[in-house]
């Protein structure tokens, strides 16, 4: 929870700056510290009621910061995200309503012995909705469409962890085979689309979120390997560094005349050498470079392929996902510090201390959360089969290598323009095509669906039974009953009064 108010305290600072010119400012900041009260309930409470609680909070505060601008753009965002998350939580009620019967509401009582392998399944797919795994991955792109604050505290280091976070705390409990298997494989697909999607994605804020999507996958595969606490690890060094790469993204972008395409966003390193130099560093991390906060827990999870029986395949593409890290990392890097600008900047940026220190802060914890806390890791060193930080230097390297062939070879060709034509780039930049699975075919077809069964089931067969059967024979029967009842109680006083009289004459 100290991370979580660390970012958000920083992230107030920034929507000092980049929120100025907005009407609602107060409201933003209001709805932002919802978010965090939900994020402190989920991380705080004891049950699984009150970690639904915070559940919710977090996802329908989250779809009212994504619609924040007043735009149709926001507002297909926002339902994508609202109807993806929806159903994971769907799921998470009826984990809860199987509880009831098998086991209590308390994290104390999980067991294998006592909590079945559906309900383990239940609360998997519920996490992996909220952490943007396949295949509900395509909601966390389009959740780019709300403002840079949102983008930090949201979605790099409080909502799609939360999933992961789940998990971690079910983490004793996930021994099964088949659900372990589940999720190895999950992470391994997802760790290749977020590669594949970030090489043809030319958004600046999109390439940081799949990069986000990249580093969920590793930390579900460490926890698939057996490596929880490690996995913990690096969901706080992580948090650090991205929000603080969001944080420099939003300012590249004010800085280039709110321009989101790297490919003309040029020559940063002039415009603001302080930021760039913030940048690098994050994506440093995000790679895995030594001494970074990212290499003190991405390396061991990354090693731990070999410590285990893994085949070829599984470690092919573990690495390959890590070679595309730093692949499209060094073009971005590229593009935004050595190429020059397409365009002139209107306005000169205000280094106000509410634009810097807020970087600043979280970049110093971003480089001294992963030395500081590697201590407490040592006795994982078994995993270490060679020296220390190799295997990140490697995949480093080779992803630098390759893109330094790149433009050599390809030049201008290559990094201006992105050939989009073909049936491959198109399946690729569609993400699998689970964009339109999660907003065309969830949002009308599903929709439709339930629209006709609630005309069907609910206003159908339920109002045929209950209004023209059940309700009528109840109706009829009361009053059936009451006129008798009240014919009875005429003739019973009518024959008290003839005693009474009879009596009395």
């Amino acid at each position: 929870m100290s991370t979580v108010c660390c970012i958000a305290s920083c992230v107030c600072m920034y929507s000092v700056f980049y929120m100025s010119g907005e009407q609602d400012g107060v409201r933003f900041i209001g709805m932002l510290m919802l978010f965090v009260c939900a994020m402190g309930a989920l991380i705080f409470t004891p049950s699984m009621f009150g970690l639904m609680v915070g559940w919710d909070g977090l996802g329908v505060t989250s779809f009212l910061l994504v619609i924040y601008y007043n735009n149709s753009d926001s507002l297909m965002a926002g339902m994508i995200t609202l109807l993806s998350n929806r159903v994971g939580d769907m799921f998470f009620v009826m984990f809860l309503g199987l509880g009831i019967e098998c086991v209590s509401w308390g994290f104390w009582d999980l067991s294998l012995g006592h909590i079945s392998v559906w309900m383990l399944l239940m609360v998997l797919i519920a996490s992996m909705t909220k952490s943007a795994q396949v295949p509900f991955s395509a909601w966390l792109p389009a959740a780019m469409a709300a403002p840079t604050p949102v983008s930090t505290l949201v979605h790099s280091s409080t909502l799609v962890t939360a999933g992961i976070y789940v998990l971690l705390r079910f983490s004793e409990v996930f021994s099964v085979g088949i659900l372990n298997f589940m999720m190895m494989f999950t992470s391994i697909m997802t760790l290749t689309l977020s590669g594949m999607a970030a090489m043809y994605e030319v958004d600046l804020k999109k390439v940081v979120a799949l990069s986000t999507l990249s580093q969920l996958g590793v930390m579900l595969f460490g926890l698939c390997m057996g490596l929880p606490v490690i996995c913990f690890f690096h969901l706080i060094t992580h948090a650090y560094f991205k929000s603080m790469m969001f944080l420099c993204v939003g300012v590249l972008i004010f800085v280039s005349g709110g321009v989101q395409d790297y490919r003309f966003m040029g020559g940063i390193w002039w415009k603001a050498p302080i930021v760039f130099s913030w940048l690098a560093i994050c994506f440093g991390s995000l790679t895995g470079l030594p001494f970074t906060s990212g290499f003190y827990s991405k390396d061991i999870i990354v090693e731990s392929v070999l410590s285990g029986d893994s085949g070829i395949l599984k470690v092919f593409m573990i690495y390959s996902s890590v070679g595309i890290t730093g692949l499209y990392s060094g073009r971005v890097l590229y593009d935004l510090g050595v190429k020059k600008s397409y365009f002139s900047v209107s306005g000169e940026l205000d280094w106000s201390k509410w634009c810097l220190l807020p970087i600043s802060v979280l970049g110093v914890c971003a480089l001294l959360t992963g030395y500081m806390f590697s201590s407490y890791f040592n006795h994982f060193s078994e995993f270490m089969f060679m020296n220390s930080g190799s295997i990140s230097m490697i995949m480093m390297i080779q992803g630098l290598t390759l893109t330094s062939l790149l433009i050599w070879y390809y030049g201008q060709k290559l990094l201006k323009t992105t050939n989009r034509s073909g049936f491959t780039e198109w399946f690729i930049v569609k993400m699998w095509f689970l964009s339109e699975i999660s907003g065309n075919f969830l949002g009308s077809k599903f929709l439709d669906k339930c629209v006709n069964a609630l005309f069907f089931v609910e206003k159908g067969w339920c109002a045929f039974f209950w209004y023209d059967g059940l309700f009528d024979v109840l109706s009829k029967g009361s009053n059936f009953y009451r006129g008798g009842q009240l014919k009875l109680m005429g003739g019973a006083v009518l024959m008290a009064f003839m005693v009474f009289i009879s009596f009395f004459l």
